[in-house]
């Protein structure tokens, strides 16, 4: 057995990790239809904006913000529709049971 940084449980499986086409334009149909104030870019969701969505999940808040910190990938504060698909994928895979990594898996970065 080699050591592990992280227990094994929370190391997710790449092939379960990687957001198909259909769930992306799921993604993309929420992510357009979320009221914006006229201070954010089109192409950007503010951190509140998403807390409401991301809120409509019904998980803890520290689960969030936990998902959050994996998001909000450049720390800004907001997230682009990649960083809001992530974070959309994480709450999906969370609420069918998974744990939430402590690190994102390679497969959802490159899907």
């Amino acid at each position: 057995l080699r050591p592990t940084a992280r227990p094994p449980d929370m190391q997710p499986s790449d092939s379960n990790w990687e957001i198909t086409e259909e769930l992306a334009q799921k993604f993309l149909k929420i992510f357009e239809s979320v009221p914006k104030s006229i201070q954010e870019p089109k192409e950007l969701i503010s951190g509140d904006t998403a807390r409401k969505v991301f809120l409509r999940s019904n998980l803890k808040r520290e689960e969030l913000a936990q998902i959050w910190e994996l998001s909000d990938r450049d720390l800004d504060s907001q997230l682009d529709f990649e960083e809001f698909c992530i974070g959309m994928f994480v709450i999906v895979k969370r609420r069918e049971g998974s744990n939430i990594p402590t690190v994102l898996p390679s497969s959802l970065l490159d899907s």
